[in-house]
């Protein structure tokens, strides 16, 4: 925790580490409005998964909560049904009623869907094995 001052209050900045995973979270935030900080390690079948998490911190602002949520959700095609579980943990976890906003940020992990099987590249597949395809379609939907 960093803590700086500025003409009204003071300032916290957080950092925190969730399981084996290191989760940035850096939230400037006057330190008597700042309600908690919490992780959320993910299960799935009773079973914690290490490697994947949420982290977030609420703060209460002219009657509104304000939730910023940090999340790793789990990575890969035809995992969409992990990740919307995941998702859903979130919200239950973090619902503060109707004068609330949650804001959800991190490596979610989503996929594009294809009409065909895609080969998904890693960081381990070397850049000459990689599908031509696969690359254009990505350049094109993010340039």
């Amino acid at each position: 925790v960093l803590r700086a001052i500025d003409d009204e209050d003071q300032l916290e900045v957080l950092a925190c580490v969730h399981g084996d995973s290191y989760l940035p979270l850096m939230v400037f935030e006057r330190i008597p409005s700042s309600s908690q900080v919490a992780t959320l390690p993910f299960t799935f079948d009773d079973k914690k998964v290490c490697s994947k998490g949420c982290i977030a911190v609420e703060c209460k602002r002219q009657g509104l909560c304000l939730c910023i949520a940090n999340a790793h959700l789990e990575a890969g095609h035809g995992k969409s049904e992990v990740r919307d579980a995941t998702f859903a943990q979130i919200g239950e976890r973090f619902e503060a009623g109707p004068q609330s906003l949650l804001i959800v940020l991190g490596d979610l992990n989503y996929r594009l869907e294809a009409s065909k099987a895609v080969e998904e590249p890693t960081k381990a597949t070397p850049a000459d094995k990689r599908s031509p395809e696969f690359m254009s379609e990505f350049e094109t939907l993010t340039s």
